[in-house]
């Protein structure tokens, strides 16, 4: 591209500016062109709203000159398309603001020259809503920002050709923090995109660099706008003084090296005088609850990488094999889908030389919170028997009877463990028990009989652990049994006859079996207690009926009692304490060879919603507002700000100094600091004279000051209308509640 026309012109202060028109493919010298006395060149500034929290502050400029002897081509204007033809804004040589022309309302007259022509330029933010997000290549960053963090997203839209292609400098301001990283939570070390469908919908389709864009700086607080030839984006309650810190990279970009990182602090606190007797001044009523919505992406598998698509040279990004000291190591290879979908299975092998089973795992556990969010959830998996099984000479039928196929699902809180046993429920060491009940007491004291009876229709089962104690002969005796295989009532009596000296089988009760214990005294440590061993409290075994070999079975977990949907245990709703972490274990024993797909954890879909409200108040006046990209401590969310899916629940604080928690929740705080009183809304004309101007300016007025909203500055003419909102960063007392969108009762309080 080059400068086909160039218009130079002077303001009222007697600066020079010039407005050059780039069209592709023109080479030739470029065509001075006269502009239109005092309207010939504005620029245009405002959201679609006047909600100072709006991510997108776009502008534009519009131009009018003249075409005297048809020197201007104007159908070749009108045939532009979007992203092609473009117009520079340069003050004294230096560009002020760069945007693509809006071929559309271009008119070319059919009348006799010199005719007047206008044309809006626009910065091509709004063009985003238009163009799919294609991906991010992960260039370098400045020293101790992730390749991830949400500032290379912003730079690769605004940055590359594929997307917007405008390149300035990138100019931002923000106190948030990460707490995890005590870094710049903006352009840190904290990521997004960590499992690599961010920026695509459910059905695998490319969001457009409008929905990461905005919901980046949505999440931050943040808007964005383009002037004196950089990108500037600032968090709204950060600037309200005029005076604060920014931080600024350059335009190394696309393989062209590291950018430099500058640093400096903006006094932009201006005041002007009124022209042209047209200010007044409007009331923005004060808020009491303002309720913010984290609107996530989750896919319907929440365990990352359940399909096993994703790998890094050669390795499942999320899963491993624990290693088997001193052994030959298991190994996982990809396998075809087992489902027909695109995509690949892990198919799972243990060798006959190795020293024990194999433990296939996530590498780590997945945050959940339950305290809030999440009561229950669907498990399942695609399963294909390769070899290592026992199986029917005859009929082929796999016999699971004492080699079932065994996975482990935990839960974690607060350092204690539970395990999923196969009626569906959870238990760990304190709580887990066995269907044997046992009754136990003396026969017609004072004779030292101690009798105990246990039901002759309950078999016992693997794992099972019964612990006699009792006092005998001044000696307190404690006698345990473990359970390794199905046993029947009468095989166990006959253990425990064989196990406990001086016993004998007691007869004559119904549905029971029973044994008397000789010379055991009164005593309160004379007891039964039963429990699991900790492999099976650990272990649920799973089997299909009618299985043979290399058939393929989809497996979905219900428990003994038929209900597959599974209940999470039940913990404090303190949100403090939402520190649910969630893992699932294959075990593969040795010699066994077996492919699994589609692997899931299926979660329920329950919005996150934080209210931040002033304690008392007289008139109610709510607002809400919705994110689509947040932290959140939960970690298979797809739309999460998050390095891994692991480290979620410590990724999801942040601070600004005066709020520390998720995003969603600052953003409800950081909205009420602003809107706890009404607030003045100033419209009218102002008069520059000799002071600079920019879009970022904090206004002063009647010793107040404003954050611009929307704003039109004529530059022949040196005067600025504007729409601005009185800011400050207040400290009220609020209350702040979180619960979930499907909550009815709570979202209703």
């Amino acid at each position: 591209m080059a400068v086909k026309y160039t218009i130079p012109f002077k303001d009222d202060a007697n600066v020079l500016w010039r407005v050059d028109i780039d069209l592709p493919s023109y080479t030739g010298e470029a065509i001075e062109l006269v502009g239109v006395g005092r309207t010939f060149c504005a620029l245009d500034y405002g959201a679609s709203s006047e909600d100072p929290y709006e991510p997108i502050l776009s502008s534009s400029v519009t131009i009018q000159f003249y075409n005297k002897n048809g020197e201007v081509d104007i159908r070749e204007l009108q045939l532009l398309s979007d992203l092609e033809g473009r117009v520079l804004l340069y003050k004294d040589d230096i560009i002020k603001w760069s945007g693509y022309i809006l071929s559309d309302g271009i008119q070319r007259l059919i009348a006799p020259n010199p005719y007047t022509v206008s044309i809006t330029a626009t910065d091509g933010l709004q063009l985003l809503n238009t163009i799919p997000f294609n991906g991010l290549r992960k260039d370098p960053l400045v020293d101790g920002m992730s390749v991830i963090c949400p500032l290379a997203y912003v730079r690769e839209i605004l940055f590359h050709y594929r997307h917007l292609g405008i390149i300035f400098p990138i100019r931002w301001t923000s106190a948030v923090e990460s707490v995890f990283h005590d870094d710049d939570g903006f352009a840190g070390e904290t990521g997004w995109g960590s499992l690599g469908d961010s920026w695509k919908d459910l059905n695998e389709n490319n969001r457009s660099c409008m929905y990461v864009l905005s919901g980046i700086l949505s999440a931050f607080q943040m808007r964005i706008y383009q002037w004196d030839g950089k990108w500037l984006i600032e968090r709204i309650n950060d600037v309200f003084t005029g005076v604060y810190p920014w931080k600024e990279i350059n335009t190394a970009f696309d393989g062209q090296g590291v950018p430099a990182l500058t640093t400096g602090i903006s006094d932009v606190n201006k005041e002007y005088p009124f022209v042209n007797e047209n200010q007044v001044m409007n009331i923005k009523p004060s808020l009491t609850d303002m309720e913010v919505t984290y609107d996530y992406s989750q896919a319907e598998n929440n365990l990352p990488n359940g399909g096993f698509d994703k790998l890094f040279f050669g390795a499942f990004i999320y899963w491993h094999f624990l290693p088997i000291p001193g052994s030959v190591q298991p190994n996982f290879t990809q396998y075809p889908s087992l489902s027909n979908r695109p995509g690949t299975s892990a198919k799972l092998t243990n060798y006959d030389d190795a020293s024990g089973e194999a433990t296939f795992t996530l590498v780590d556990k997945v945050p959940v919170d339950t305290s809030v969010l999440f009561k229950r959830f669907l498990l399942g998996f695609t399963f294909l028997p390769l070899g290592g099984f026992t199986y029917n000479s005859q009929t082929g039928l796999i016999d699971w009877t004492n080699n079932p196929l065994q996975i482990s699902v935990s839960f974690t809180k607060d350092d204690k463990t539970w395990y999923l046993n196969e009626f569906g429920y959870w238990w760990n060491e304190d709580t887990a028990t066995i269907i044997q009940k046992f009754e136990y007491g003396f026969i017609n004291p004072p004779l030292p009989y101690y009798c105990v009876l246990f039901s002759n229709s309950l078999f016992f089962n693997p794992g099972d652990v019964v612990t006699f104690t009792f006092l005998r002969n001044g000696t307190v005796e404690n006698i345990p049994f473990t359970f390794n295989t199905l046993t029947t009532p009468e095989d166990a009596l006959i253990t425990f006859l064989n196990g406990i000296p001086n016993t004998q089988e007691l007869i004559g009760n119904p549905g029971k079996k029973g044994f008397v214990i000789y010379d055991v005294v009164d005593s309160p440590e004379n007891k039964v207690e039963t429990g699991k061993t900790e492999l099976s409290i650990r272990r649920v075994n799973l089997s299909v009926d009618s299985l043979k070999l290399n058939d393929i079975a989809p497996i979905a977990f219900s428990g003994k009692g038929g209900n597959s949907e599974i209940l999470l245990p039940s913990i404090s709703e303190n949100f403090d304490t939402i520190n649910g972490l969630m893992n699932i274990q294959f075990f593969v024993k040795r010699n066994q060879e077996y492919v699994i797909d589609d692997a899931y954890f299926r979660f329920e879909q329950n919005n996150e919603v934080f209210k931040s409200s002033l304690e008392t108040v007289k008139k109610t006046n709510s607002e809400k507002k919705s994110l689509n990209i947040s932290s959140s401590f939960t970690g298979f969310m797809l739309s999460n700000i998050m390095s891994n899916f692991y480290d979620s629940n410590k990724e999801y604080k942040f601070t600004d100094g005066k709020y520390t928690g998720s995003l969603t929740g600052m953003t409800a705080n950081a909205i009420m600091r602003l809107r706890y009183v009404p607030r003045e809304v100033f419209q009218g004309d102002l008069h520059l004279g000799n002071q600079d101007w920019s879009v970022n300016t904090i206004y002063e007025i009647e010793g107040k000051k404003f954050l611009p909203l929307n704003s039109r500055y004529n530059i022949e003419t040196c005067t600025v209308n504007l729409t601005a909102l009185e800011c400050e960063d207040g400290n009220p007392i609020l209350t702040e509640n979180r619960y979930g969108s499907n909550d009815t009762i709570l979202s209703n309080t």
